[in-house]
């Protein structure tokens, strides 16, 4: 799983949702401060269409450890049991 995560008003933002605002036409862009509030992507394309969308340069996709449920950002580590789900290099030593 993959989350989109960048900097709003000089914090962590993790990307949660947009929306329309068919009144005014402006398209508001919700966000949350945990990993838990943000949107989890099944796939690194549906995350690359969203952030695409965004248009932000302060944003940027990161990828979730299934075991830890944690953003890492180091190369990563292959599950031993299917030798190929990927995991986070804490997870890899225990």
């Amino acid at each position: 799983m993959f989350v989109i995560i960048g900097s709003y008003r000089n914090k962590v933002a993790y990307y949660f949702d947009s929306y329309l605002d068919k009144s005014t036409g402006y398209v508001f862009r919700k966000f949350s401060t945990t990993i838990e509030g943000a949107k989890k992507f099944k796939s690194i394309a549906q995350a690359n269409k969203t952030l695409s969308k965004l248009n932000c340069e302060s944003f940027e996709i990161y990828p979730i450890c299934p075991i830890c449920k944690s953003v890492y950002i180091d190369r990563p580590a292959t599950l031993r049991k299917d030798n190929k789900t990927e995991i986070c290099s804490n997870c890899s030593c225990n």
